[in-house]
């Protein structure tokens, strides 16, 4: 059942990117206490790398997709994302409690000492950071939590409210679009197991809830009693599809990542840089005294900074093949656009705000704006809503790029010179083609986690499937066998 559970959280934080947590508050149990110890290192936003012990179909490998404004549209408000995407180094070991109750069970014990190190954890790193880190940790420590630790149990979900966007497009007389459609079933499919989930934390009074939870996804997977208007069976069998017509609304901006690659390559070997520090040895010698009238004489050196040598090679094959790279993205750039039209519900119902509400320990009925920022957090989350902005304004970035190297590179060469600074910026046609190598690699980034992030969902969505078969097909043998002994 792990399994499932870790298969969901990573389609969540790195396909449609709406999956979020209350950090102060909220994860999830592990579904049995075992001894695990993860030492790893959570790369944002490469987060699969934290489940890809879970992912061991044939050709599966960690992708990136993960983004800060992904892991907080779904929930309660964090504290401000903290710049570019950062790492964070953990071990996830249980740390002995610092105060013991004696009479206190283990189970609490283990559990606040996993706590003290998640708060740690998330004081000293940015939320996005924090969030991986701390579902990491418990999954690594394997915590079998109690009834009592409910809500920490419990991951927040937010559906996107699809049959009430249908019902909206249809009064409208429009349809739903390829991509607000694919976004909106991989939040909804990953949102049924973890409601799943927390239905059977609910349900558990003592022990496991695994047998729970794998009784609540028969239900969700329609097989006992049809609940909701789309079941699993739904999103196992559209997602694939859904994910390709995706993909093909994005093919422009794959053209720009391939021109991207290609221009990046140039760049980078366009200049070859190289610093000498250049310093001299000074002696000096003191005069010691070591008591009752007698001294005695010390010498010793030091290495004083003179100058530093600055060297930088020019490569004119390389300087003309990124102009041309560079010009050729430009116009790749200007071809490439997202146009559809993905309006979200207008108004959510009752099932929905429900699920959010208790998902996320709430003592109140969410408001309507708050139930409406849930069932939004599908698009508003998505790394291709967040992504869009930066890509676009590192295409414009690029095409001055292209325009001043064009005019500079005829003044290129090969300089060397030397100053009193270690650090130098070097000469002004260098600079024209590092800036535009940090654009360009910016912006080959931002276009991947998009495309990656659909190529992971068509990955992995047959997988979940054949892991929730598996699991119910092992259920009812058990029940069977549980019947022939009655």
């Amino acid at each position: 059942m792990k399994h499932i559970l870790r298969l969901a959280l990573a389609l969540a934080l790195i396909a449609p990117g709406p999956f979020a947590a209350d950090a102060a508050a909220q994860t999830f149990r592990a579904p049995k206490a075992v001894a695990i110890t993860l030492s790893g290192l959570a790369l944002i936003p490469s987060a699969p790398a934290l489940f890809s012990t879970s992912l061991s179909a044939p050709g599966l490998t960690p992708i990136a997709g993960l983004t800060p404004v992904a892991l907080t549209q779904a929930a309660a408000p964090l504290a401000a994302m903290a710049g570019p995407a950062s790492r964070l180094a953990f071990s996830a070991r249980a740390a002995s409690p610092q105060s013991e109750d004696p009479g206190e069970p283990g189970w609490k014990q283990k559990t606040r000492a996993a706590w003290a190190k998640t708060k740690q954890v998330l004081r000293d790193t940015p939320a996005e950071v924090a969030i991986i880190g701390t579902i990491g940790l418990m999954v690594g420590l394997g915590l079998g939590w109690q009834h009592e630790a409910a809500r920490e149990a419990s991951i927040p979900v937010g559906f996107s409210e699809i049959h009430q966007m249908e019902r909206e497009a249809g009064a409208e007389g429009r349809q739903i679009g390829p991509m607000a459609r694919y976004l909106a079933d991989a939040n909804d499919m990953t949102m049924n197991v973890f409601n799943a989930w927390n239905t059977a934390n609910k349900r558990t009074m003592a022990g496991s809830p695994v047998p729970n939870f794998a009784s609540e996804l028969d239900f969700n997977a329609g097989q006992k009693m049809r609940i909701h208007h789309y079941e699993l069976p739904h999103y196992f069998k559209a997602l694939p599809n859904e994910a390709d017509a995706a993909r093909r609304l994005l093919a422009p901006y794959d053209q720009v990542r391939g021109q991207a690659a290609d221009a990046n390559s140039q760049l980078s070997r366009t200049w070859d840089e190289s610093h000498h520090d250049v310093t001299h040895t000074e002696w000096h010698t003191r005069t010691v005294n070591d008591g009752n009238g007698r001294s005695h004489t010390e010498t010793d050196s030091e290495q004083v900074y003179d100058h530093t040598n600055h060297s930088y090679s020019y490569d004119r094959a390389h300087g003309e093949a990124a102009s041309t790279s560079l010009d050729a993205l430009a116009q790749k750039g200007r071809a490439a656009s997202f146009t559809e039209d993905m309006r979200t519900a207008k108004q959510t119902n009752a099932e929905g705000e429900y699920a959010a509400e208790k998902s996320r320990g709430l003592r109140q009925v969410p408001s309507p704006e708050e139930a409406l920022k849930y069932a939004r957090a599908w698009k508003d989350g998505s790394t291709l809503m967040t992504n869009l902005p930066v890509l676009h304004a590192r295409l414009g970035d690029l095409a001055r790029d292209a325009d001043q190297w064009r005019g500079e590179k005829s003044r290129a060469h090969d300089e060397h010179y030397t100053t009193t600074s270690r650090s130098d910026s070097g000469p002004r046609e260098y600079q024209t083609v590092e800036r535009a190598l940090s654009h360009g690699r910016d912006l080959e980034r931002s276009v991947s986690e998009v495309l990656e992030g659909v190529d992971y969902t068509r990955a992995v969505t047959p997988v979940l499937e054949a892991k929730i078969a598996e699991k119910l097909a092992h259920l009812r043998e058990l029940d069977a066998a549980a019947k022939k002994k009655m």
